[in-house]
């Protein structure tokens, strides 16, 4: 698994917000699929239209 970092200046201010309880997250989430719907998952995450955060759950 190979993964990116982008905006490293604004990070640590996100973690402090986000530990704090300070944004409420939620509302990014579109939905939670378990492992076994991923092809399900992968289709609403490409409808940018209809999605902003798919999460798979393992």
């Amino acid at each position: 698994m190979k993964g990116t970092f982008r905006f490293h200046e604004e990070f640590g201010l996100a973690v402090d917000l986000i530990v704090k309880r300070r944004v409420d997250l939620i509302p990014l989430l579109t939905a939670i699929f378990p492992i076994n719907d991923a092809l399900k998952a992968f289709e609403t995450a490409a409808d940018r239209a209809k999605s902003m955060k798919v999460q798979l759950a393992f």
